[in-house]
């Protein structure tokens, strides 16, 4: 075999490599490509997404409801003096049978 023939068919190897290697990187970068778009929530829905921010809007506000009540109750109990507040005792009743 002569070096001419060798180097010809080294480089037709070479460049076959080569060219199923860009192939495969370009098909695998497609792939992705269309995976993402998959993925991707559709926009075709804004009733969803406008019921959804309704709903933690709501969710919102009652947690903020029930956050002030909590503190307005705190705020009662803690000024609350217990011994000062408490009815006097009253006597026992005994009640005939």
């Amino acid at each position: 075999m002569s070096e001419e023939t060798f180097l010809a068919a080294l480089g037709i190897f070479c460049g076959t490599i080569f060219a199923v290697s860009a192939l495969a990187f370009i098909n695998r970068l497609l792939e992705r490509r269309h995976e993402r778009t998959l993925r991707a929530p559709s926009p075709a829905d804004p009733d969803r997404l406008d019921r959804m921010e309704r709903a933690i809007d709501a969710t919102a506000l009652e947690v903020e409801r029930v956050s002030e009540a909590s503190r307005y109750l705190v705020k009662l109990l803690s000024g609350r003096d217990d011994r000062a507040q408490l009815p006097a005792r009253a006597e026992r009743v005994i009640t005939p049978h």
